[in-house]
């Protein structure tokens, strides 16, 4: 797992617009999620990574970065997943899989802290 030693600018924001559209069972492109929190959207990631690694995989929560996607491909970027994890031969299949776990997740008790 990602050893995190700070807090990327604006994740809470960028974790609570994602309980959002999880709520209302969406993906969102990372050009939404950047313009809604007010980062560029290459900023993106870092918030998105810490959210995966520090709120989802630690709790063992579904991770709620699946959602988040690029406008071109519809699927995350290669980022999505930590370094050195794959999921398999096909993992747009897996991809699926784990969007519909976050849509399924209730993620109205999950706080950020």
């Amino acid at each position: 797992m990602t050893e995190w030693t700070y807090v990327p600018a604006k994740t809470r924001e960028v974790f609570d617009f994602l309980k959002t559209c999880a709520k209302e069972m969406r993906t969102v492109t990372y050009a939404e999620v950047a313009e809604e929190v007010g980062l560029a959207k290459p900023g993106v990631g870092k918030p998105l990574g810490y959210i995966r690694d520090r709120v989802c995989r630690e709790r063992g929560l579904s991770w709620l970065n699946a959602i988040a996607v690029s406008q071109r491909t519809g699927v995350p970027s290669e980022g999505f997943l930590p370094e050195g994890v794959t999921m398999g031969t096909d993992e747009t299949v897996l991809w699926r899989g784990m969007v519909l776990h976050v849509f399924g997740y209730d993620w109205s008790d999950v706080t950020f802290d």
